[in-house]
């Protein structure tokens, strides 16, 4: 990886070999084509569902923050892994799609199940998110469009993955295996 600093040691089974540190004149060896949020980015999802707090949320806000927090965790994780697999471009963006995707059904579904669900089933507390008033998918549209919104995203995700990996087998499998979820 031509990005990454030397990490051969001179002598063999040495100790661990920490590389130096760049001196301020180098330059960064980060690509900067690769498309991850700014760290700002991630506090602003947190700023701005703690500033809503038992205040009206639109639908619109509320796709916002969690496509700023959960969309955000999935997406770098997926990014990274096109990255440093040597994915194209391409594959770079079909895999953010599939995971802002799958972030949402994820968090929709999480809010069906603390609505739906039991403490023992779903081994948490239940109605944490009504307790806290915070505004949810299934407070906005219903438990019954929230079912429906998981499986759009669900075969949203699907689709960005098809046609731009060799075997999307398992990214299938995760999606459906999070949309389905009973914990």
């Amino acid at each position: 990886m031509p990005f990454l600093p030397e990490t051969r040691c001179s002598r063999r089974h040495t100790a661990p070999y920490y590389p130096r540190r760049l001196r301020r004149s180098e330059p960064r060896r980060w690509p900067k084509r690769w498309p991850l949020p700014p760290p700002s980015r991630a506090c602003a999802a947190d700023n701005l569902d703690t500033s809503k707090e038992g205040l009206p949320v639109t639908e619109a806000e509320l796709y916002e923050i969690h496509r700023l927090k959960t969309g955000a965790l999935l997406r770098a994780a997926c990014v990274m892994g096109v990255q440093c697999a040597g994915g194209t471009p391409e594959q770079a963006a079909a895999a953010e799609e599939y995971a802002m995707n799958l972030g949402l059904a994820f968090q929709i579904r999480d809010d069906v199940l603390d609505t739906i669900s039991t403490e023992d089933e779903l081994g948490k507390t239940i109605g944490s998110d009504a307790a806290e008033k915070k505004t949810t998918f299934v407070s906005l549209l219903g438990i019954e469009e929230c079912g429906r919104l998981v499986h759009l995203h669900t075969e949203k995700a699907k689709a960005a993955a098809a046609g731009h990996f060799a075997d999307t087998e398992f990214l299938c499998w995760l999606a459906d295996l999070l949309a389905d979820r009973r914990k």
